[in-house]
């Protein structure tokens, strides 16, 4: 695992402090890198891994500054209310901002890598050496971009209208948008592994993601609009996935190894204790839902869903009672 690098994304102290959960369980030859508005969060701490901690500012140009506008707060009580804010006026979350870390790993010759979310445990269930044994004996000289893959409907015309120019820069011929699927697969965000030889390839994909993602944003595309908090990326990764895939024999698959991905990922309603967005959370039991309630702060949420929670956790995410403790930070026993 020495050449292979876990990066994370968290934006405020809640996402910080469940994304820092899975740091006792990281083996000690791991690579870890944070990438976030507030480094200093992380200064104090303490791990026998390899944990490289950078700010984002200081990867993003200034393009990404003025127009990928992320909630400059840290506190809790604060970055709620920037939130509410955000929502108002119809500022939503830069999804794709996660590619700014990948001129640095090209700089670095690093090629092989996860970008994850916060809410992403690695080695939970102590299968990590063994998952990336098996990772690199399946992928060999061969390159993937791995994850959780699924099937968005394609746009063509719209797709073509954005990359087209962008293409015949890098000498990809836009008839290649001609031989997208109708269906095409895309990665849950969750999780976007990379397992490249070279770092010409890590370049170029982040050179088609950020110039089209750019021209989306220049031409008011729809196609970043099909969320209500965040930018949506999904149909952009997937559309440069398939152009390597295309052009450079780039595998895309959703790779489990002994019934695990790379990463074990679950979802926290409890990060969300004041904009419970997906409606399994707060549908009834009846309903197929879990029936949690919001509340003004998050103490107060998750004593008042205590019961519900755990429910939650071992169902939906299969996390057992006796270790819910382990992935919510401020679990009250």
């Amino acid at each position: 695992m020495k050449d292979f690098y876990f990066i994370y994304f968290p934006i405020g102290y809640d996402f910080i402090q469940t994304m820092m959960v899975t740091f006792k369980h990281v083996p000690k030859e791991s690579n870890i890198i944070v990438v976030t508005n507030h480094p200093e969060t992380l200064s104090n701490v303490k791990v026998d891994f390899n944990l490289i901690v950078l700010n984002l500012d200081d990867l993003r140009d200034d393009w990404s500054k003025k127009n990928e506008i992320i909630i400059p707060d840290i506190e809790p009580q604060a970055y709620r209310n920037k939130f509410f804010e955000f929502q108002k006026n119809r500022v939503r979350f830069p999804f794709a901002i996660h590619r700014c870390i990948m001129p640095w790993l090209a700089e670095r010759n690093i090629t092989k890598f996860a970008i994850l979310d916060s809410d992403c445990l690695i080695n939970f269930n102590n299968e990590l050496n063994l998952v990336m044994d098996a990772l690199k004996e399946y992928c060999k000289d061969d390159q993937f971009i791995f994850g959780s893959v699924m099937h968005w409907n394609s746009h063509k015309d719209e797709f073509l209208k954005l990359s087209s120019d962008i293409l015949l820069k890098y000498n990809i011929p836009p008839s290649i948008i001609d031989s997208v699927p109708p269906l095409y697969g895309v990665l849950d965000g969750y999780l976007r592994g990379f397992w490249f030889n070279n770092t010409e390839d890590v370049l170029l994909f982040y050179k088609l993601w950020d110039e089209i993602l750019k021209e989306a944003y220049d031409k008011n595309s729809g196609l970043l609009k099909t969320s209500n908090h965040i930018v949506a990326d999904e149909w952009l990764h997937g559309l440069v996935s398939y152009i390597l895939n295309q052009t450079k024999n780039v595998k895309i698959e959703d790779l489990f190894f002994y019934g695990h991905r790379i990463v074990k990922h679950i979802y926290h309603p409890e990060n969300y204790y004041f904009y419970l967005h997906h409606g399994i959370y707060t549908r009834n039991i009846e309903q197929g839902g879990y029936g949690l309630q919001q509340f003004e702060f998050r103490d107060e949420f998750i004593k008042e869903n205590k019961d519900k929670l755990i429910r939650f956790f071992e169902n939906q995410n299969g996390i057992p009672k006796d270790r819910i403790n382990e992935v919510i930070y401020d679990w009250i026993n």
